[in-house]
């Protein structure tokens, strides 16, 4: 019979924390580009304008017709 060697590495909490604000920095950084461009088109605080022109399905009602 073959006897196995098992090491287990158990890490502190306040190291588990620390590697955890790491990976969000990392993540928050490597998403930077993406968000950064879509927060800069919001001006009206709590309200996003839409420019549509065309038509647009509404099945309550019919059809809605923009300019």
């Amino acid at each position: 019979m073959e006897k196995k060697v098992v090491h287990v590495v158990k890490l502190q909490t306040s190291v588990i924390v620390i590697l955890g604000i790491m990976a969000l920095g990392i993540c928050g950084i490597a998403f930077k580009g993406a968000v950064n461009p879509a927060w800069a088109d919001l001006s009206s605080f709590d309200y996003l304008n839409v420019k549509l022109s065309g038509s647009v399905s509404n099945s309550l009602s019919g059809s809605v017709r923009m300019k």
